[in-house]
């Protein structure tokens, strides 16, 4: 489950980068706003993945004691 949900937000990642980098492209916003806009993405997908494997590892430790 956990890595399911991994791939998820891996997807999701690569979905607005792309969507940031067509729009980059596009001269709807500047490079730094693009740049900007990629690592804000970056950074709350390493959050969520993060509390992903927080909570499989909870989960996990959880199981081993039954």
């Amino acid at each position: 489950m956990a890595e399911e949900t991994r791939v998820a937000l891996r997807n999701l990642r690569r979905d607005e980068l792309e969507g940031v980098k067509k729009r980059t492209k596009a001269k709807e916003l500047s490079e730094d706003d693009g740049r900007r806009a990629q690592e804000e993405i970056q950074k709350i997908v390493d959050k969520y993945i993060a509390d992903t494997d927080s909570v499989a590892s909870a989960k996990e430790k959880e199981l081993m004691e039954v």
